[in-house]
């Protein structure tokens, strides 16, 4: 597809037939995450996960020039802003706190806290979305839909006096993943793009999977556990 990369001047190397379907092929990493998610009856981050993983075949998938649907700099811009609305949404459920409103409060207004975590959850969508329209490699994007919710989620902790994870083992474990995958995404030369990329591809989604688990309490990843009082194991 030549003439997106004419119309959007975008500066990669000719991507090779092997390299590109690496690009495509390494987003199947979320299969198992998202059919895992929609079993324990968690279809948000199944959702999410999902439609991070098919924005992402679409836009590598464009860029190796193997089909695009649409522009490819908009294939960029969509893929962009799922993987931030992705970890906003996780963001969200560890930045607001259950224990930001009084018991009582909880009790008169149960759905307080749902909503105080959609509030935040577009507060911080708005700014994510305009910057990746404007150009979805400036730093600013990165700012509103990584550093800002990052940031956030480490401000709710402190404030609440409790741990940054339900769950510390998933937590690290997630956090480091995303932590090495961050070196393969900014520090490796342009020429290896298809393979350092790839390679971000496995650990930044395997992370986030993790932080997931780390982001809810025990018992709400268990199917039926609230219903029956069954406490995870």
């Amino acid at each position: 597809m030549p003439h997106y990369r004419v119309e959007t001047q975008h500066p990669w190397p000719d991507s090779s037939f092997v390299g590109g379907l690496a690009l495509v092929l390494t987003n199947l990493i979320l299969v198992f995450p998202v059919v895992h998610l929609a079993w324990l009856l968690r279809f948000d981050y199944a959702a999410a996960l999902l439609t991070t993983m098919l924005a992402s075949i679409a836009y590598h998938g464009c860029r190796a020039g193997f089909f695009c649907e649409y522009r490819f700099r908009d294939h960029q811009i969509t893929d962009h802003i799922f993987v931030f609305l992705t970890l906003i949404y996780v963001a969200s459920r560890l930045a607001v706190r259950r224990s930001f409103f009084p018991r009582n409060v909880r009790l008169e207004y149960p759905e307080i806290l749902l909503t105080a975590r959609v509030a935040f959850f577009f507060a911080i969508v708005l700014p994510t979305v305009m910057a990746n329209m404007y150009n979805p490699e400036s730093p600013l994007a990165a700012l509103f839909g990584f550093g800002v919710p990052i940031a956030v989620v480490i401000l709710g902790a402190c404030v609440s006096g409790e741990r940054l994870f339900y769950d510390v083992k998933f937590g690290l474990i997630g956090s480091g993943l995303f932590l090495v995958s961050v070196a393969f995404y900014a520090c490796a030369p342009h020429s290896w793009y298809q393979w350092s990329h790839s390679i971000w591809h496995l650990l930044s989604m395997l992370s986030v999977y993790f932080i997931i688990f780390a982001a809810d309490p025990p018992i709400r990843l268990l199917p039926g556990a609230q219903e029956a009082h069954i406490k995870p194991p």
